[in-house]
């Protein structure tokens, strides 16, 4: 990844698996101002250097995370609370091993919408009008930006992200403390636990 890109990471937009003819796997980075470069890179190792800028540790994030979405494969990963990378099955890989997921940045999604393209099924589409095609329906996608949301509010509170975004919802006009913020975050660990066990017996 190049300086430049390194310092645009808060913009990034999507990170899309590609091919190119002579130089194999390849990672296309989609911006929010709408620009776009490629990486020399596989999208794993994109997403495996992101989080060494971020010092995120994927296997213990997905973890966490997915304890609180109740599943194990494909859990949305912030890296901060302008970069939530959420896996959407993007191509059909040409050998076994490649990758078919890209990540797309749910801050950076207006919206979604069904296509009738019989290969994309949902069309994902970026606040700069831009979009990108998926092969999952759009059933799917929706759940799993819902997941994402839930992914973020959790991040949120663990990291003490909600006073420091102006678009947050959490606006009572009132000050919100430290303290009160470490209760909040504990109290919801303890819900997720219980609904965690609950659904296990």
């Amino acid at each position: 990844m190049t300086e430049k890109l390194w310092e645009r990471c808060d913009s990034i937009a999507a990170l899309l698996p590609t091919y190119q003819e002579g130089k194999g796997r390849l990672t296309r980075v989609l911006f929010s101002d709408g620009s776009e470069e490629k990486i020399n890179k596989t999208i794993k190792g994109v997403v495996k250097k992101l989080a060494r800028k971020f010092s995120v540790d994927l296997v213990s994030a997905a973890k966490e995370y997915g304890k609180v979405l109740g599943k194990s494969n494909l859990v949305p990963i912030p890296f901060s609370q302008h970069l939530i990378l959420v896996p959407l099955k993007t191509i059909t890989p040409l050998l076994p091993g490649d990758s078919a997921y890209g990540y797309f940045n749910l801050p950076a999604i207006k919206e979604i919408r069904r296509t009738r393209d019989r290969e994309y099924k949902t069309a994902v589409i970026f606040h700069n009008k831009s979009e990108v095609g998926v092969f999952l329906s759009y059933e799917t996608v929706l759940k799993q930006l819902k997941n994402a949301e839930l992914v973020d509010k959790h991040y949120r509170i663990k990291h003490f992200c909600w006073l420091s975004d102006k678009s947050s919802s959490l606006d009572t006009g009132e000050e919100i403390t430290r303290r009160d913020l470490v209760s909040i975050h504990l109290k919801l660990d303890q819900i997720i636990s219980f609904l965690f066990q609950k659904k296990h017996y």
